[in-house]
């Protein structure tokens, strides 16, 4: 995996940006200077930790309960 100067949360944001913004990922990423398999990689990245942190709530609460 390369070094990306954006943290998840950065990322987590400029996807939201670009959804909300009415344009197309394409366009948007064009915009933003930023290669659009980069944006979708992105993507990928914060499902991925997205699922790992609603894995890990799931586990504590279990632990807890």
């Amino acid at each position: 995996m390369s070094y990306s100067p954006y943290s998840i949360e950065e990322r987590f944001s400029m996807i939201t940006d670009c959804l909300k913004s009415g344009l197309s990922i394409s366009m948007w990423c064009r915009e933003h200077d930023i290669p659009v398999g980069t944006f979708y990689s992105w993507i990928s990245q914060v499902k991925i930790v997205r699922a790992s942190a609603r894995t890990l709530a799931r586990i504590s609460y279990e632990i807890l309960v």
